[in-house]
């Protein structure tokens, strides 16, 4: 059983990283709906959940688990965690735990974590506020993966070759990446915009001045879906 320690870092690991999610997830919000399907999920497929004893919890819990589906990147979510599922129905099957963050400064924390496969992997995922439904995941950990084999640590060339077409732009941490594949799910990379062609500001959504060698550093999907066409 791994010790309280892990799932403490864990925790100060979501907490380093999630100020840029912030600010991406802040920028989703004010980009247009695309498809209204997002706004709900199907609560008929099933997410297999293994019950298993987290350090730091009360015996008996149950944590998300990371194998499969359960791991899987798409533009439904991030693994138990789906695009227009109520929080509610997420407690049901993995711990969640209240986080500071919140999406606009000034507003209330409305954010979430969850541990995944025991404490090996997170997620921060924000709620609208109204619905209380999930409407933006996101997480750094390399546990998760896109139908193509694609997560963090992979290249941009890796996300190319498997998802074709890419847009891209400034995000709040660097350069992002979006598969036009992939609606809603938006990638951070290590590309460094002064090293790029007009230091960046001429990607306009064009992803190509992008190095196929840069690295893939951080995983959202929102309910906001960037255009890519």
């Amino acid at each position: 059983m791994k010790s309280g320690s892990t799932v403490n870092s864990r925790n100060r690991g979501l907490h380093r990283f999630g100020m840029s999610l912030v600010a991406t997830a802040a920028l989703n919000l004010g980009c247009n709906r695309t498809d209204s399907a997002r706004d709900s999920y199907d609560s008929s497929v099933a997410v297999a959940v293994a019950p298993t004893v987290v350090a730091g919890t009360e015996a008996g819990s149950r944590s998300c688990p990371a194998e499969g589906d359960a791991a899987l990147v798409s533009a439904k979510g991030i693994g138990a965690a789906r695009l227009g599922m109520p929080i509610s129905d997420l407690k049901k099957i993995c711990i969640v735990r209240d986080s500071a963050l919140r999406a606009e400064e000034g507003q209330p924390a409305n954010a979430y974590a969850i541990s995944v496969g025991g404490g090996r992997a997170s997620l921060l995922i924000f709620i609208d506020e109204a619905t209380q439904m999930i409407r933006h995941v996101a997480s750094t950990d390399t546990v998760f993966r896109s139908s193509g084999g694609i997560g963090v640590g992979s290249t941009v060339g890796d996300l190319r070759q498997s998802h074709g077409r890419l847009c891209g732009g400034l995000g709040p941490a660097g350069i992002e990446v979006w598969p036009a594949s992939l609606p809603g799910v938006v990638i951070g990379t290590t590309a460094y915009p002064p090293k790029m062609p007009g230091s960046g500001t001429g990607l306009a959504r064009d992803a190509s001045a992008v190095p196929d060698s840069a690295r893939l550093t951080s995983l959202a999907v929102s309910t906001a879906v960037r255009p890519c066409s």
